[in-house]
């Protein structure tokens, strides 16, 4: 059974306040849907926070657009994540008031959390370094994870040496997407270091991105190592000057 309440501007923290109280009883609920519900903030995310501690049906979250959603909905969630062991999809894309806090409190949760396989944290462009490296050290002990979407972030080589290390030894990410972000040479060096040991990773988005023939380089040395690899995407990039939009190099 699932719910869809998207882009439903009426409702706020005190109906999510509702949602959470019957959710704490519902075992039919597999997925719901708020994106765009922008009158959410910190109370309503809270309280159903609380009731994921409780529930383990519900296994899709989607809270994209929910702009007033801040550090403490984000705190209180990771609490939830915690101690939940149904979810395995959450939203969070293009929600700018969550900013580094609220992805540091998130990763935190993901530190412990084991179910959740899916996460979007696109289009969250008020993100900086300190919370996409929290991300990288939770994906490092994280045993579930199989898709991670930060396009459209603030990533850049900072976040992707953070990002690399974590590929090293994360074994169960299959996908990450990091196009429309601010990965040059030195991220990309850093993410092809790691994909030469990373056995699990088969799709890979980096279009869109600003490093030239360096970053170019070390991926094309990379693929000649991994071997699991099935998709990489560098189409579209602005740090080169060839009118490529596609580069073949598996």
């Amino acid at each position: 059974m699932s719910i869809d309440l998207s882009n439903c501007s009426n409702i706020g923290d005190v109906g999510c306040k509702a949602l959470g109280e019957s959710l704490k009883i519902n075992e039919t609920l597999t997925s719901m849907n708020l994106s765009g519900c922008h009158k959410i903030g910190d109370m309503g995310c809270t309280a159903l926070s609380e009731s994921l501690k409780i529930n383990q049906a519900l296994t899709s979250v989607k809270f994209s657009s929910c702009a007033n959603i801040g550090r403490e909905g984000c705190m209180a969630l990771s609490e939830g994540l915690k101690m939940n062991q149904g979810l395995r999809s959450i939203s969070f894309s293009n929600c700018d008031g969550i900013g580094t806090e609220g992805v540091t409190a998130l990763a935190e949760g993901l530190m412990i959390n084991q179910p959740l396989t899916s996460m979007n944290l696109s289009g969250n462009v008020r993100v900086f370094d300190e919370g996409f490296i929290m991300l990288g050290k939770s994906l490092a002990t994280n045993k579930a994870l199989a898709s991670i979407d930060l396009s459209s972030c603030e990533v850049g080589d900072k976040s992707c040496k953070a990002l690399g290390k974590s590929l090293k030894v994360n074994k169960t990410l299959t996908s990450m997407n990091l196009s429309y972000c601010r990965v040059g040479d030195e991220g990309c060096r850093a993410l092809c270091k790691s994909l030469k040991v990373n056995k699990t990773l088969t799709s890979m988005n980096l279009s869109f991105n600003v490093f030239r023939d360096d970053g170019f380089e070390n991926l094309a040395k990379m693929a000649k190592v991994n071997t699991t690899l099935l998709s990489l995407q560098i189409g579209g990039h602005r740090g080169t000057s060839s009118s490529s939009t596609h580069r073949n190099i598996l």
